[in-house]
C-alpha cells in the first residue's frame, strides 16, 4: 500500500510539474522545446456551436451541451454531399490549466489559420479580431490567463460574405469555416524573438548578394523585451550546412531597451552550396540564439536555401544562371470528406503525388497554403508562386476592404519569407483591379521584398495593369472557355508582339473531366452548364494547349489548373454537384485520371506506360484508336494475343493506333516498351 501511495504522489508531482495542461489534456499534448521556448499544441477536443450566440465568450458559460469536435475542424467538411454549405456565425471553446511556475514567462496564443474572421477571447476578456481566413496571427495573453488555475479560450468564427475581408465571396472556390488548422500555446522569457510581428518567425534572412562564389545574407532579427531590469543581450546566429557542420558564426552583445528591438548582421560565405530546384535542393539552417545574463532565453530555427535568378522576356527563367523550364500545377488546400482542414498527411499525400507527376514549381492558388507545403517545397526543390487571396469580386471603391488586402499581403509576406522554394509573390486572380491599385500593392510588396518578383494572373486583355507587376500570367482555357482550340500560343504571340518587354506566362489551362464518363469520339463537353465531362476530352484540351505552350521559350512558367477536383458551391456540372472537375486527380485523391499520365511522361524521369481509355470498358462501336503516355521507346502494341503492324502517331509522347479492330466480346489491349533497357507493359481489357 505504501508503494502505491508513493506512486500515486509522484504522478501528482509529476502533473503538477507538466502542469501547462488539465489532466485530460497532459498526456496527448506534444510540447517542442529548445531549452529556452515552449510550444504546446491546443488542438484535439474542443466544444463547438454553430450559429449565433449572445454568452458564449463568457468564462463561465457551460458549453457541457455543445457538440465535441476535434481542431483541427471545418463546419463545411464536404459540401459536394449535400451536407449543406453552412455560412454565418460558429463558436469553439476550450479549458486549459497554466502552471504557476511558469509566473514571469510570456504566453502568446497561435492560430494558424481560422477562416474567415476570428475574435478571440480568454476568460471573457476579448483579444482581438483577425480578418483573413489564411493567415496566421498572435495574440499575448501573458496578462489575462490565471496562473494555477483553469482558463477558457472562446473563439467565435464568421465565413458569411463580408465586402471589408477579401476574399469578399465564394466565386471561385469555397471558404470553409472553422480552426481548420492548428493552434498552439507558445511560452518564452520576458526577452524573446518576437511572435508578434504578423505572425512571423521574427527572423528575416535577407538574401542581398548571391553568387556561386560569394553569398552575402543580411539576417534581421526582431526581438520584444519586457524586462526592465536587462540593459544587454547576447545575440547568436550558427549557420550549419546540410550535414550539421557549422560554417559560420557570429555572438554580439547588444543594448536593450523595452519593447521592439531590431539587430542586424551580415553574413558571409565563399563558395556556397546553391539551391539549385529539382536537381540539388540544398539548404542550410540559421539557429538564432538569445542570451541574457549568460542563460539561453529564445531560439528560432530557420532553413536557408541560397540562390539567384532573373527572368528574361525572351529566354524565360533562369536559376543560378541555368535556364529552367517551369512546368507545374496549381493547388488547392482541401479534400473530400475532410475539406480544408488537413492532416499532416493528407499535405504530404499531395505532395508526394505533386513529385511523382514530375512537376518543377507549384502556384499555391489562390491563398496563402500550409506551412508544411511550403516546407516540404523547400525541401524538394520545387519553385513555389506564393499568392494572396485577392479575387473577385474586388471592391475597387472600399478602403477597409484595400486594407485587408494589405494586411493579407503583410502576412503572407512576413510568415514565409525565409522559404528559399518561393520566388515569386502572387499579387491577385482574375480581378478588375485598377492600374492604381495595383501600383500601391506592388509598392508595397517591394518594399517588403525587393530580392524576389512579383506576379499575378488576369483574364482580362492587356491593360496598363499587367505591365505594373514584375511578370505577369495568364489564365486561358483554349478548347474549355475559349476559341479556337489551339488559340494559346497565337494569345501569348501577340502580347509578346505589342509588349516584347513583358515577361508572360500561363497561369492557368485546363479542362473538366470525370472518370465516370467515357466516349470513344472526341466530343466537346459544354464547360458552362455541361453535365457531360469525358476523361477523352480532358485529355484532347490538355494536349493541345500543352503542345502550343511548350514551343515558347519566353513563357517564363506554364501551370495547369488543377492538381486535385476540389469544390465549388456556386455550380452544377459534371457528374457531382459543387465540383471542379479540372483535377488531374479525382477529390478523394483515389484516382489519377489518364490526364495525369501524359504530364507523368513528359515531365517525370520515372519508366512510365499507361494505355488511356481504360475506364471505358463497353464499347458500342468495333473500330476504336488506342492512346498510350509513355517515356519509353520501341513500343509495342498487342490487341487479343496479335502484334499490330500499324504505324502509330506521335506527339509529345502520347502515341495513338488508329483504326483497331475489336473482336464481340472481351479484348485484351497490352503495350509495352524498352525504358533504361528494361521492359515496361500496360494492360487492360475493353468489351464490345
Amino acid at each position: 500500500m505504501k508503494i502505491y501511495k508513493s506512486k500515486i504522489a509522484l504522478l501528482v508531482i509529476f502533473l503538477t510539474i507538466l502542469g501547462t495542461f488539465n489532466i485530460a489534456n497532459a498526456f496527448n499534448t506534444n510540447p517542442i522545446s529548445n531549452n529556452a521556448r515552449i510550444i504546446k499544441s491546443l488542438n484535439g477536443p474542443w466544444k463547438f456551436y454553430q450559429g449565433e450566440h449572445h454568452h458564449a465568450d463568457k468564462e463561465l458559460f457551460d458549453d457541457s451541451r455543445w457538440l465535441g469536435v476535434n481542431v483541427p475542424h471545418t463546419w463545411n467538411t464536404d459540401i459536394t454531399q449535400g451536407i449543406g454549405y453552412y455560412k454565418g456565425e460558429a463558436w469553439y471553446r476550450k479549458s486549459f490549466n497554466v502552471s504557476k511556475s511558469i509566473s514571469g514567462k510570456r504566453l502568446f496564443i497561435r492560430f494558424n489559420g481560422v477562416l474567415t474572421s476570428a475574435t478571440v477571447y480568454i476568460n471573457g476578456k476579448e483579444l482581438g479580431t483577425h480578418h483573413g481566413g489564411y493567415a496566421a496571427f498572435v495574440y499575448e495573453i501573458t496578462d489575462v490567463v490565471n496562473y494555477g488555475l483553469s482558463n477558457q479560450i472562446s473563439v467565435k468564427v464568421d465565413n458569411a460574405d463580408n465586402k471589408n475581408v477579401t476574399p469578399v465571396m465564394d466565386k471561385l472556390f469555397t471558404r470553409f469555416g472553422g480552426i481548420y488548422r492548428p493552434v498552439n500555446l507558445i511560452i518564452t522569457d520576458k526577452t524573446c524573438i518576437t511572435p508578434l510581428d504578423y505572425a512571423s518567425s521574427g527572423v528575416y534572412l535577407k538574401q542581398e548578394n548571391i553568387t556561386k562564389k560569394k553569398a552575402e545574407v543580411n539576417i534581421v532579427t526582431k526581438l520584444d523585451n519586457e524586462d526592465a531590469t536587462i540593459k544587454t543581450v547576447q545575440v547568436k546566429a550558427v549557420v550549419k550546412d546540410f550535414d550539421g557542420k557549422v560554417v559560420w558564426k557570429s555572438s554580439d552583445e547588444r543594448p536593450l531597451k523595452i519593447g521592439e528591438n531590431v539587430f542586424n548582421k551580415k553574413m558571409v560565405l565563399k563558395d556556397p552550396h546553391l539551391w539549385n530546384g529539382k536537381k540539388d535542393p540544398y539548404l542550410y539552417s540559421v539557429t538564432i540564439s538569445v542570451v541574457k545574463n549568460n542563460k539561453l532565453v529564445d531560439e528560432i530555427e530557420q532553413p536557408l536555401g541560397l540562390r539567384y535568378y532573373k527572368v528574361d522576356a525572351n529566354e524565360g527563367f533562369f536559376l543560378n544562371g541555368e535556364y529552367v523550364d517551369l512546368q507545374g500545377v496549381c493547388r488547392h488546400q482541401e479534400w473530400k470528406q475532410t475539406g480544408s482542414a488537413l492532416s499532416e498527411e493528407q499535405h504530404r499525400r499531395d505532395m508526394e503525388l505533386i513529385e511523382e507527376i514530375g512537376a518543377n514549381t507549384i502556384r499555391f492558388a489562390h491563398y496563402q497554403q500550409a506551412d508544411i507545403m511550403y516546407e516540404q517545397a523547400d525541401k524538394n526543390g520545387i519553385v513555389v508562386w506564393a499568392e494572396v487571396p485577392i479575387t473577385p469580386p474586388y471592391q475597387k471603391n472600399n478602403d477597409a476592404y484595400k486594407a485587408n488586402c494589405k494586411l493579407q499581403i503583410m502576412e503572407l509576406m512576413r510568415q514565409n519569407y525565409n522559404h528559399p522554394s518561393i520566388l515569386f509573390w502572387g499579387m491577385y486572380n482574375e480581378v478588375n483591379i485598377s492600374a492604381e491599385d495595383v501600383a500601391m500593392f506592388q509598392e508595397l510588396m517591394k518594399a517588403e521584398d525587393p530580392t524576389r518578383l512579383t506576379t499575378a494572373a488576369s483574364h482580362k486583355p492587356l491593360a496598363k495593369r499587367h505591365e505594373l507587376t514584375d511578370l505577369i500570367a495568364w489564365n486561358r482555357y483554349y478548347a474549355w472557355y475559349h476559341s479556337p482550340d489551339n488559340g494559346i500560343g497565337k494569345w501569348f504571340d501577340d502580347i509578346h508582339e505589342k509588349k516584347p518587354e513583358l515577361k508572360l506566362a500561363v497561369s492557368e489551362y485546363g479542362a473538366g473531366g470525370s472518370i465516370a464518363h467515357q466516349r470513344q469520339e472526341i466530343t466537346k463537353a459544354n464547360p458552362i452548364d455541361g453535365q457531360f465531362y469525358p476523361e477523352q476530352y480532358q485529355c484532347y484540351v490538355h494536349e493541345v494547349n500543352y503542345d502550343e505552350i511548350n514551343k515558347r521559350k519566353y513563357l517564363w512558367g506554364k501551370y495547369l489548373w488543377n492538381m486535385f477536383d476540389f469544390s465549388w458551391p456556386i455550380v452544377n456540372r459534371g457528374d457531382d454537384e459543387l465540383l471542379n472537375h479540372k483535377g488531374l486527380v479525382t477529390y478523394d485523391r483515389e484516382v489519377k485520371k489518364d490526364i495525369f499520365f501524359f504530364y507523368k511522361a513528359n515531365w517525370s524521369n520515372e519508366p512510365v506506360i499507361y494505355l488511356t481509355s481504360r475506364r471505358h470498358i463497353f464499347r458500342d462501336n468495333p473500330v476504336t484508336s488506342v492512346k498510350v503516355y509513355s517515356n519509353a521507346s520501341d513500343l509495342k502494341l498487342t490487341v487479343n494475343g496479335t502484334v499490330v503492324n500499324k504505324n502509330y502517331a506521335v506527339k509529345n509522347r502520347a502515341y495513338v493506333w488508329e483504326g483497331i479492330q475489336l473482336i464481340k466480346g472481351e479484348n485484351k489491349i497490352e503495350v509495352s516498351g524498352n525504358y533504361n533497357n528494361k521492359e515496361i507493359s500496360d494492360s487492360c481489357v475493353w468489351v464490345y
